[in-house]
């Protein structure tokens, strides 16, 4: 993956990691480090052989901390940020599953705000209790 583009984004959001470790997101990578990382997520996808994993994770995601999941799509035309958790809820395998939570939907509003914990804190809360809340109705869906 060579993305200037990239590189150039978490360059600028990685001068804000104060930011980043308050929203409880993570350190940041570099954008010199982005690359390397991308190829060992990369090699690892090369490597999952459980269809939960595999068909879930995707090679245009480039993982943007140090020790998590959290990612931008760089297949997507807008970019957004969002952060992968697994289910895994009871003995049914059904109940399994990776799931994205997006934290922030188009990055113009972070960039144009990145300074503003108070701002950001409020995109990012808003985002994840929507997400609560698709989960909550498709939990239910299957009560029913």
């Amino acid at each position: 993956m060579e993305n200037t583009k990239i590189k150039s984004l978490l360059d600028v959001m990685s001068k804000e990691q104060p930011i980043f470790t308050r929203l409880k997101i993570g350190e940041l990578h570099s954008g010199d480090s982005v690359n390397k990382s991308h190829l060992e997520y990369s090699h690892l996808l090369e490597l999952l052989d459980n269809p939960i994993d595999s068909e879930f994770y995707k090679s245009s995601w480039v993982n943007i901390v140090k020790d998590g999941y959290v990612f931008i799509d760089i297949a997507k035309e807008e970019w957004s940020i969002f952060e992968c958790h697994y289910n895994c809820s009871g003995d049914n395998p059904k109940n399994h599953y990776w799931y994205k939570e997006h934290l922030f939907t188009g990055l113009d509003d972070l960039m144009q705000n990145l300074g503003e914990f108070e701002y950001l804190k409020s995109v990012r809360n808003q985002n994840r209790d929507s997400r609560r809340n698709d989960v909550d109705d498709w939990l239910d869906e299957l009560v029913k």
